[in-house]
C-alpha cells in the first residue's frame, strides 16, 4: 500500500468518525424506538407499502402492523449491527494509534506510548468513564462523563451499571430487560434497593 493510500484512508476514517460522533445519539435514540414499531415516521422506518409484482410501490398496500414489523426487523438489525461494529472500530483505532504513536518517534517505548494514548482520550473526554473501565467505547454525553445508558442507569438504579450488565446489553444489541437487570443486581450489589434514588412526588402542593 502506498504512502498516499495511507494518508487516505486515514482521513476516510477520520471524516466518518466525524459523522459517527456527531450523529450517535439521534441515530440511537431513533433506532432503540423504531424497534417498538414507531415512530413510523422516524429515520429507518420502513414506509407503510411494499413493492408489487411490477415494481409499483402503490401496488401491494401494509397494513400498520405489517408496517411495524418491518421497522421493528430494521431497527433491531442495524442497531446489533452499529453496536458490535462501534466496538469492532473503537478496538481497531485504539491499536492503530498504538503503532502510528510508536513508530511517528521510534524511541518511544511501550509503556510511554500506552501512557500519552490514556492522557489524550483523557483529555479529550469522549469516552464514557464506566464504559472505559469495563473495556468498552462509548462517547459521553456533552457536559457528562458518561454515556446515556450509564447516566439513565445511574439515575434509575442509583449506581452505574456493572460489566455484566453492560455485556448482556451489547450481546443483545442495545438491549436488556429490567428483570434482568434487577437480578443480576441482586446477585452482585445487595442493598442496592436500598439506595435506589426515590421518584419524584408529583402533585402535591408545597406548604408555606
Amino acid at each position: 500500500m502506498t504512502r498516499h493510500r495511507h494518508t487516505q484512508l486515514a482521513h476516510i476514517t477520520y471524516l466518518n468518525a466525524h459523522v459517527v460522533a456527531t450523529h450517535i445519539d439521534a441515530a440511537v435514540t431513533n433506532m432503540k424506538q423504531a424497534r417498538g414499531g414507531y415512530p413510523t415516521t422516524s429515520v429507518g422506518a420502513s414506509p407503510p407499502s411494499g413493492t408489487g409484482p411490477h415494481g409499483d410501490d402503490s401496488d401491494v398496500e401494509l397494513t400498520r402492523t405489517e408496517a411495524n414489523a418491518l421497522t421493528l426487523d430494521r431497527a433491531a438489525r442495524d442497531l446489533a449491527e452499529f453496536t458490535r461494529r462501534l466496538n469492532t472500530v473503537a478496538t481497531d483505532l485504539d491499536r492503530l494509534a498504538a503503532i502510528a504513536e510508536r513508530w511517528a518517534m521510534p524511541a518511544l517505548d511501550e509503556s510511554t506510548v500506552k501512557r500519552r494514548l490514556a492522557a489524550v482520550t483523557a483529555d479529550a473526554g469522549l469516552w464514557c468513564t464506566n464504559c472505559t473501565r469495563h473495556g468498552r467505547r462509548e462517547p459521553r454525553i456533552e457536559g457528562r462523563t458518561e454515556c446515556r445508558f450509564c447516566a439513565d442507569f445511574r439515575r434509575d438504579y442509583g449506581l452505574a451499571p456493572p460489566k455484566a450488565i453492560i455485556d448482556i446489553r451489547d450481546a443483545r444489541g442495545g438491549r436488556i430487560n429490567v428483570q434482568d437487570i434487577e437480578r443480576i443486581l441482586d446477585r452482585d450489589h445487595k442493598g442496592w434497593r436500598a439506595k435506589r434514588p426515590k421518584p419524584a412526588k408529583v402533585g402535591k402542593e408545597t406548604k408555606r
